[in-house]
């Protein structure tokens, strides 16, 4: 019997206290909150489907869009766009690592005060829009 597509009820503690601990870090280094605890022991999400990639949209909306908010979403198409332009560290296919995920967020930080002062979001959607994979 093939169980590959069966349900299995997670610990609504387990989120409440995840999300608690995400609302905590929303204010800190983006890095504080990436999801080490929600990585079983054989390195699988204990959420199915909620990798880095999803877990940096979810560190970014739970910003509420505040200019200040330090998290940024990485996924595959903003990776491409970051190889596209010179970043070799960076691999689009796989994880990232939380320090990787803060000198991307620190990296367009950057950008945006060198710019004068904007939003680094806008620079994340940019990538996003010309990245050769979107």
């Amino acid at each position: 019997m093939d169980r590959s597509r069966e349900v299995h009820p997670i610990r609504s503690n387990t989120i409440h206290e995840s999300h608690r601990s995400r609302r905590r870090h929303r204010s800190c280094q983006p890095a504080a909150g990436w999801p080490t605890q929600t990585l079983t022991d054989d390195s699988h999400p204990a959420i199915a489907h909620l990798g880095p990639a999803l877990f940096t949209k979810y560190l970014y909306f739970a910003g509420a869009a505040a200019p200040d908010h330090p998290s940024l979403i990485l996924d595959s198409c903003v990776a491409v766009a970051l190889v596209d332009i010179g970043w070799i560290s960076l691999h689009p296919e796989t994880g990232w690592p939380a320090e990787t995920y803060q000198w991307y967020c620190s990296l367009l930080a950057r950008w945006a005060q060198e710019a004068g002062n904007l939003r680094p979001d806008l620079f994340e959607r940019w990538l996003f829009d010309h990245s050769s994979s979107s």
